[in-house]
């Protein structure tokens, strides 16, 4: 009883120890990271700080009906209803 009383208080301890600590340095770079990756992957940086208010209307209707057509291919069409007789089976009762 005597060790598990002093287990949890060294627990406890090491705990709160724990979350007392200050990293200023990682704090202020949180982030920092994946904004710069983020970056580095955007090809025209001034068109992302200010994107269009509409969607560039660059689209060819027979284009976009081919590509909904091979979209709609690959989903299948309609269900089929599997059945399927049930069995429970309790094992063998033998005394």
């Amino acid at each position: 009883m005597r060790f598990t009383r002093i287990s949890l208080i060294a627990l406890a301890a090491a705990v709160v120890g724990g979350c007392a600590t200050d990293y200023p340095r990682v704090d202020a770079n949180f982030g920092k990271s994946q904004a710069q990756m983020i970056s580095g992957q955007t090809y025209d940086r001034n068109a992302a700080a200010h994107p269009p208010a509409l969607a560039p209307a660059i689209g060819d209707g027979q284009r976009l009906n081919n590509v909904l057509a091979a979209h709609r291919k690959d989903v299948p069409t309609g269900s089929k209803e599997v059945s399927q007789t049930q069995q429970f089976d309790a094992g063998s009762q033998s005394q």
